[in-house]
């Protein structure tokens, strides 16, 4: 978000107290196409299409019987473990690979993979961790 120049503050010279500039975030950059192309490709690679999968093939359902009827029990809304296979593949596709060329554009991959912490190694790392924890809370829970 860019800052924009808003106002000088007075100078008290009582106390020496020099003059600050002050600058706010320019909130017009929201809506520009550069603000919302790099947000709507990283919703929808790390969060959206990931989500949409682990909900649609939860692996956390199971059935129960209860009063000679059987119930399906539901631990998880989204299963986490496929929310980060499906996130990792998907990462590793778009940001690594750069095999979507054609659909998106590489200035807005270099943009996301420069922003977010250690770029792509660190989303396939938090891909990694996130999904060693969600089997390692299936062990545990069995």
């Amino acid at each position: 978000m860019p800052w924009r120049y808003a106002v000088d503050t007075p100078a008290i010279h009582a106390i020496g107290l020099p003059s600050y500039a002050v600058s706010i975030p320019d909130l017009f950059a929201l809506l520009t196409p550069q603000f919302w192309k790099p947000t709507l490709l990283w919703s929808a690679t790390n969060l959206f299409v990931p989500l949409t999968f682990a909900y649609f093939y939860n692996l956390t359902v199971h059935t129960v019987k209860r009063n000679n009827a059987r119930v399906r029990v539901v631990r998880y809304n989204y299963d986490p473990l496929v929310f980060n296979i499906v996130k990792c593949m998907i990462v590793s596709t778009v940001y690594g690979a750069g095999l979507l060329h054609g659909y998106v554009d590489q200035e807005v991959v270099l943009d996301i993979g420069l922003s977010q912490y250690s770029g792509y190694t660190g989303m396939m790392l938090g891909c990694f961790v996130c999904g060693l924890c969600s089997i390692w809370e299936a062990t545990q829970r069995r």
